[in-house]
């Protein structure tokens, strides 16, 4: 189930896995250290969600259809597809006359992917289109999808995306990645 948290949220959470926090009403617990460990957990929290994000399986992210705020622009039989500055991740597309999405392929495999199309045998369909991510993004940059062949629109864009430091948006079964530091992204499964 996809949930929603916020900064404040989501290191209150933390800081009770840790047993950094107390879930007792009039108990209070004081640091005289000097860590801002607030500050501490939200760098380790952010950089693990942006990790999440970037790698995790579909099913453990919330994904949507950010076909609105994409562009579109064609050139010889191919579009290409620029995504907006907060998408982090494509996983598939699909463009008017097209008759179902498609799947959209690692940039490590653009070259081997463009070229291929020169070829009328391995010529993109309606019924079976192609689609890759374009190389050459630099980190935190959104990505950039070439497809085959060109459709009138984008009907759409299935997408991870960052919606800022203040906000987390992940499926529940992703939870304990965030919380717990020790829970490897391998181990998560599907909540059934």
């Amino acid at each position: 189930m996809k949930i929603t948290l916020t900064k404040d949220q989501i290191i209150k959470s933390r800081r009770i896995a840790d047993g950094f926090d107390y879930t007792l009403n009039g108990a209070s617990v004081e640091s005289t250290t000097g860590i801002d460990l607030d500050a501490y957990l939200e760098r380790d929290i952010r950089q693990r969600y942006l990790e999440l994000i970037d790698t995790a399986p579909p099913h453990l992210l919330a994904p949507g259809n950010i076909a609105s705020q994409c562009s579109l622009s064609t050139a010889q039989g191919a579009a290409t597809i620029s995504t907006p500055a907060n998408c982090r991740r494509v996983f598939d597309v699909r463009l008017g006359g097209w008759l179902r999405p498609c799947a959209v392929l690692p940039p490590e495999l653009a070259e081997a992917t463009i070229r291929a199309r020169s070829n009328p045998y391995a010529a993109a369909t309606p019924a079976n289109p192609v689609a890759v991510e374009l190389p050459g993004r630099t980190d935190g940059g959104s990505p950039s999808i070439m497809a085959w062949p060109a459709g009138s629109a984008i009907t759409a864009v299935n997408a991870a995306t960052d919606p800022g430091p203040d906000l987390y948006i992940l499926d529940e079964a992703a939870l304990p990645y965030l919380l717990k530091p020790l829970t490897p992204l391998k181990s998560l499964k599907p909540l059934s």
